[in-house]
């Protein structure tokens, strides 16, 4: 949105440079007017419909990485079924998951990225060792052994 109003910002500088300040049409100065005038309304309009597409679009992403999250068993067998998953693409700061969901969420995740989709949440750093199949759930190993 703030790109939006910094292009419409530039075009209403550029409109009033084109315009004399009286008002009175000039021949040149017409012309110059209504193409800039031309110009500025399809960039502005094309920026504006991109963003809110852009915007939906992300918003869609968002929402179906949560809805996989949330159907994810998360289950495991041995540390090798786990996977990690990304963080900002949905409501979560990241985590371990079965492979399975790890491969749908990071289709998601590309797809997201490749949007330019800004991070949903903002996650504190930490750090994390490896994963795990801790009692059937895949789990992060937080501290270093």
């Amino acid at each position: 949105m703030m790109a939006n109003k910094g292009l419409l910002g530039v075009v209403s500088v550029l409109l009033c440079c084109a315009c004399p300040p009286d008002g009175a049409k000039h021949g040149s100065t017409t012309v110059a007017s209504s193409t800039a005038t031309s110009t500025a309304a399809a960039a502005s309009s094309s920026s504006v419909a991109t963003a809110s597409a852009s915007v939906d679009q992300c918003k869609v992403l968002s929402k179906r990485f949560d809805a996989v999250l949330l159907a994810a068993p998360g289950t495991c067998k041995k540390n090798e079924d786990c996977a990690s998953y990304s963080a900002g693409v949905g409501k979560n700061c990241g985590g371990a998951i079965d492979q399975a969901s790890a491969k749908k969420l990071a289709a998601i995740t590309k797809e997201f990225r490749a949007a330019k989709c800004g991070y949903t949440v903002h996650c504190a750093p930490r750090q994390v060792f490896g994963l795990e199949c801790r009692k059937g759930v895949c789990a992060e190993i937080n501290e270093q052994r």
